[in-house]
């Protein structure tokens, strides 16, 4: 896995934590 994408994968998550808010 590559850092780029662990790093877009934890923006998404946070972003979908922050609307379920």
């Amino acid at each position: 896995c590559s850092l780029e994408t662990l790093s877009t994968l934890k923006f998404a998550q946070r972003a979908k934590f922050i609307r379920n808010n």
